[in-house]
């Protein structure tokens, strides 16, 4: 049974328009519903404090809202990649990683969903451990497993404000197809439509890209993503090798002219386009005119692992050196089309790393306040929750992360200092503690 409690502790957040708000001395009351009734300064609020209210004490630890993915995948959760198969990523996937979400032969049904099961339920906990406590997961190819994996991420108490997709493919352009390449796709998007309207989950339609999507399923994706009113979401501009086989195929010069030749750009109200490496100026003069619909996830580890870059320890300097590309922020910022952050991977990046390959990435363009408020409060507001979650403010979730830097020798009076605390500190041994709706669901062991 939830009880209301108070938090003490340093506290850093973001208020509604992005600036950052410190609390030294922080209090944050918090009601039976998981929701922030009074934030603020011990001396402001302390005449608020009853006998009867529970207290957690992390006097000095740093508290910071907790972070909201865009782009994660579940397909290859627990699966093992060395750097020298990632020479070779495609094959990988197809032949090892993406078929372990398949029954095998000789498995019973009660084996196989139990072993879906374990998978699922090990990344839900990982995500958590990571500080991520909402946001889009890609889960599966494959329409059996998906099935298993939606409802134990329904029924998974620690998941409130996730959106979740299976991954929808053209056996034409992807050589692994699993069983779900339908006639009739809207079948399948209206029944998880229907369990979205009064679930813990929101489904999203993600047909992967330009590339391994055909235009006739890229068509149905737009037409069904506006009849249901859903999130589309997909890669465009990942890399150049996308543009130069879909140049070979007749359908396009780039998948931007792709996509708005399907109409996607001109159906879908809530668009999410992951990386955006590669765009053009024939490429940003169409995406100008549908900057409403847009949003775009900086995604520069994946970005970097997908051209071959195999150590992510050296990432920023590899890619200086092979002058890869990323998305170009200064042009959305002069569009006007909104951005956040990801990792299009699995869980083992935790976002702090992101954020770190970010900010050097950008060569110091924007600091480190600017890249968590669009890992906190900025994706929130891409997926429209921004009202519920994303900083630690009245009436919103208790969601929040409990971080101890006190090693990191940084003042306690500058919160941009905290904050490049939290990205360069070792993540594994600074987080303390994930709350969820004012609840701990994770907590360092030992």
């Amino acid at each position: 049974m939830k009880r209301k409690k108070l938090i003490m502790g340093r506290i850093l957040t973001f208020n509604s328009s992005g600036e950052l708000v410190y609390y030294p001395e922080g209090l944050m009351f918090i009601e039976e519903d998981g929701k922030i009734k009074k934030i603020g300064n011990w001396h402001d609020l302390r005449d608020d404090i009853t006998e009867d209210t529970p207290v957690r004490h992390f006097h000095d630890y740093l508290i910071i809202p907790s972070f909201v993915e865009l782009a994660v995948h579940l397909v290859f959760h627990g699966f093992p990649i060395s750097a020298s198969e990632l020479q070779e990523w495609l094959k990988v996937i197809n032949e090892r990683a993406l078929p372990r979400f398949l029954k095998n032969n000789g498995e019973s049904q009660q084996e196989y969903e139990l072993r879906i099961k374990k998978t699922a339920c090990s990344f839900f906990e990982k995500l958590l451990s990571n500080g991520i406590t909402a946001g889009i997961i890609y889960a599966s190819y494959d329409l059996q497993s998906f099935d298993i994996i939606w409802k134990i991420a329904e029924d998974y108490g620690k998941l409130k404000r996730w959106f979740l997709g299976n991954i929808w493919v053209s056996e034409e352009n992807w050589p692994y197809n699993g069983d779900y390449h339908l006639k009739n796709p809207e079948e399948i998007v209206k029944k998880y439509a229907e369990f979205s309207k009064n679930g813990n989950v929101q489904y999203i339609l993600f047909p992967r890209s330009a590339w391994s999507c055909d235009d006739n399923l890229l068509q149905n994706m737009a037409s069904l993503a506006q009849k249901y009113e859903l999130f589309l979401v997909s890669h465009l501009s990942e890399s150049q090798w996308v543009n130069e086989q879909l140049k070979k195929k007749g359908r396009g010069n780039s998948d931007v002219l792709n996509f708005k030749n399907n109409q996607i750009f001109d159906k879908i109200s809530r668009g999410i386009f992951l990386h955006g490496a590669y765009f053009t100026d024939d490429d940003w003069k169409i995406l100008k005119q549908y900057k409403n619909e847009t949003n775009f996830v900086f995604c520069p580890v994946a970005t970097a692992v997908g051209e071959g870059i195999v150590n992510p320890a050296k990432i920023w300097e590899t890619w200086t050196k092979e002058n890869y590309r990323i998305l170009d922020i200064e042009k959305c910022e002069e569009y006007g089309i909104n951005w956040g952050l990801g990792i299009d991977l699995p869980y083992y990046y935790p976002a702090t790393r992101a954020i770190r390959f970010a900010h050097k990435l950008l060569k110091n363009k924007l600091d480190f306040a600017s890249l968590f408020y669009r890992y906190t409060l900025g994706n929130a507001k891409i997926l429209g929750i921004s009202d519920i979650i994303g900083s630690l403010e009245v009436e919103k979730s208790a969601d929040f992360l409990v971080f101890d830097i006190t090693e990191a020798g940084v003042s306690i009076d500058e919160p941009a200092q905290l904050l490049g605390a939290v990205v360069n500190v070792s993540f594994e041994d600074s987080l303390k503690y994930v709350f969820l709706e004012g609840e701990a669901v994770y907590e360092e062991k030992g």
